[in-house]
């Protein structure tokens, strides 16, 4: 996957590249660009993209049902599911939870007498957790 920009027509300036595999199916952009759905076959079926920042996205999650492949998708308008054709047929995938986490977060910073010493990380700031799911 390739972020370009136009700002500067007719000049296209790549901004970044991100290594997806496979062939790429189509391209689903999310949260006003900030995140993005890219299709695949041969390497997958759907993989999430954070792309908050342009100049270095990073994978967050695959999702791959049965070895499948996947060759186009969509959202509904208000982005709450998004639409995958694949080898199966179609697929419906939920964007939105109403689902809430509740976390309390520290950072190990030191020892003291052989007890980890902890910061607690401020309710406000950002940070990103990456989860692998494995199903067999």
């Amino acid at each position: 996957m390739t972020i370009i920009s136009l700002d500067i027509l007719p000049e296209i300036k790549i901004v970044s590249n991100l290594q997806l595999g496979g062939w790429n199916g189509g391209i689903i952009s999310l949260d006003s660009d900030n995140y993005f759905l890219a299709i695949t076959t041969e390497s997958g079926e759907v993989t999430l993209i954070d792309a908050k920042d342009k100049t270095n996205p990073f994978i967050v999650s695959k999702y791959n049902s049965n070895i499948e492949n996947a060759y186009n998708g969509c959202t509904d308008k208000n982005q709450e599911y998004s639409f995958i054709v694949s080898d199966s047929g179609y697929r419906v995938l939920p964007l939105k939870t109403n689902l809430f986490i509740h976390t309390e977060i520290a950072t190990v910073t030191g020892e003291n007498q052989g007890l980890r010493v902890t910061t607690p990380v401020p309710k406000n700031q950002p940070f990103t957790v990456q989860l692998f799911m494995i199903i067999i």
